[in-house]
């Protein structure tokens, strides 16, 4: 809200996110972009301009703690138990996996 957003705005985004991002196992680290390198990136023209615009674009990053590449390495053996199929850094995991098991 501090970036901008309604309560509502904010809150629905971290909904959207919930089962995904805070329910699931590992250690994550969000920040807000900074609303230039968004700008610049993702730029927006509306026509006829607004009165406002918030634009709130978060950034996120996976740590690996030793716990949880222990538990990759586990589920080597055991599949499903611990990240799905459907998961999307299957393959990030995977090569992690490989990368401890020295292969």
């Amino acid at each position: 809200m501090d970036a901008g957003l309604y309560r509502k705005e904010a809150d629905a985004m971290l909904q959207t996110w919930w089962k995904s991002y805070f329910e699931r196992p590992g250690l994550r680290v969000f920040w807000l972009v900074p609303a230039g390198f968004t700008d610049k990136t993702l730029p927006l023209k509306v026509e006829p301009p607004p009165g406002r615009i918030a634009r709130i674009l978060v950034g996120r990053a996976e740590i690996l703690t030793p716990s949880f590449e222990r538990a990759l390495l586990a589920q080597k053996k055991n599949p499903e138990v611990f990240v799905t199929k459907n998961d999307r850094f299957l393959e990030a995991y995977a090569e992690r996996v490989r990368q401890l098991s020295g292969k």
